[in-house]
């Protein structure tokens, strides 16, 4: 199982609930493991062959997508490697300022899947100011998504909330699901760190619990239409523990079975496509 997939609570000011999201988080991926199905085979590697095309747009996309189909596995400093060998090259050369952003925004993503979102705060800031110069709206608000996963690292709650309402509708304008996919689930993370704020049994922590769940439901059919089974095991997963945090145990449970047959199917995918 990815790494990536609920390996930290939605934010540590959800104080003692917290503990319990860890615990029910690590108690999912542990009956996961226990699923019957074949490891996935490797997709191929190495340099590209001889007769490939050579359009700089394409030989971009493929480094583009080799590093963060490392950074999916969890391979972190081998992804990190890649994208600085790939950035060199760019700065040695011309270099499109499209393409610097993307590698930028990608970069702020690694850090973020290391754990260290504010690390990625600078680069988050440079490549919207640089999206925003040169007009690329949709990897502007990409990076105005990273730059609110950083806010809410730093309890920066309502900040976060404030920027992704206002960028989010513009970003359902183009039409890149994968995209308005990150940002619903970044403004679920912002809207259970304000739950967590709350006192126990409050209406504002229900409130916010509630749009937690209403985000996280817009993320999984965003992920849905583009068949990102990664993407919908992570919202299935977070549902299943805002469920139990809940005391809805039924549901829970029921988003806990989705979620194991989410993640044998991305398997079972992953074995016929290789």
């Amino acid at each position: 199982m990815s790494e990536g997939i609920i390996k930290r609570p939605f934010q540590r000011r959800l104080q003692h609930t917290r503990v319990q999201y860890i615990g029910e988080s690590q108690n999912l991926e542990a009956s996961a493991a226990l699923v019957p199905v074949h490891d996935p085979v490797e997709p191929p590697t190495g340099p590209i062959p001889a007769n490939s095309p050579q359009s700089p747009e394409i030989v971009f996309s493929i480094a583009y997508y080799s590093i963060d189909l490392e950074s999916r596995k969890g391979q972190l400093p081998k992804a990190m490697e890649l994208l600085e060998g790939q950035r060199e090259s760019m700065v040695a050369g011309e270099g499109d300022v499209y393409h610097k952003i993307r590698l930028m925004i990608l970069k702020a993503q690694i850090y973020d899947r290391a754990g260290l979102p504010q690390k990625g705060f600078s680069i988050a800031i440079r490549a919207a100011s640089l999206a925003h110069k040169a007009c690329y709206l949709s990897i502007l608000w990409d990076a105005v998504g990273v730059l609110c996963k950083v806010l809410v690292s730093l309890d920066e709650f309502d900040a976060a909330i404030k920027l992704l309402k206002a960028i989010i509708p513009r970003a359902l304008e183009t039409e890149e699901r994968e995209l308005a996919a990150r940002l619903f689930s970044h403004l679920a993370d912002a809207y259970m760190g304000l739950a967590g704020e709350a006192m126990a049994s409050s209406l504002k922590r229900r409130q916010n619990m509630n749009r937690v769940l209403e985000c996280l439901e817009r993320a999984f059919d965003e992920h849905s239409q583009i068949g990102n089974l990664e993407g919908q095991c992570e919202m299935m997963a977070k549902k299943a523990t805002i469920m139990h945090l809940n005391g809805d145990l039924v549901l829970a449970n029921d988003y806990a079975a989705k979620y194991l047959d989410l993640q044998k199917k991305a398997k079972e995918d992953m074995i016929t496509t290789a």
